[in-house]
């Protein structure tokens, strides 16, 4: 699983699929990063785990 932010999702989506992994999952946070404060990060890491959660409880529904 990757993370991304919203500002680079669709080049991020462009190099999985490049890359022959299309169909991977990805989280993604809000842009950008590098000025964030501390609870800004913190927010959007908690926003990754539960999109990651998501992902994993879909695959293992499928399973």
């Amino acid at each position: 699983m990757l993370i991304a932010t919203d500002k680079f999702l669709a080049a991020c989506k462009t190099m999985a699929r490049i890359g022959g992994i299309p169909d991977i999952q990805w989280a993604v946070v809000a842009h950008p990063l590098g000025s964030a404060t501390d609870d800004e990060l913190l927010e959007r890491a908690h926003s990754a785990v539960e999109q990651f959660e998501n992902i994993i409880l879909k695959k293992s529904e499928t399973d």
